[in-house]
């Protein structure tokens, strides 16, 4: 799947790697719009004082929300 993705985005991949923020395909931001998402998960949860919620997720969505509890800067950055 790695090797796929190097040699049909290229230049895309390599930004993805080490650059995760500033990748963009097809107009979007799929890291940033995670980090979002995330964001506006911990709201919700956070709303919901006194409940008890279950979050269920995989790996990318996982370090998106350790990364928005925590407040890592590198993506947060660019929103």
């Amino acid at each position: 799947m790695k090797k796929e993705g190097k040699e049909l985005y290229g230049d895309a991949y390599q930004t993805w790697q080490k650059d995760a923020a500033n990748f963009v395909i097809d107009g979007h931001y799929p890291v940033r719009e995670l980090w979002v998402r995330a964001q506006n998960c911990w709201r919700s949860i956070l709303d919901n004082q006194g409940s008890s919620i279950l979050v269920v997720a995989h790996n990318a969505v996982n370090q998106a929300l350790v990364a928005t509890a925590t407040g890592v800067p590198d993506v947060l950055a660019y929103l």
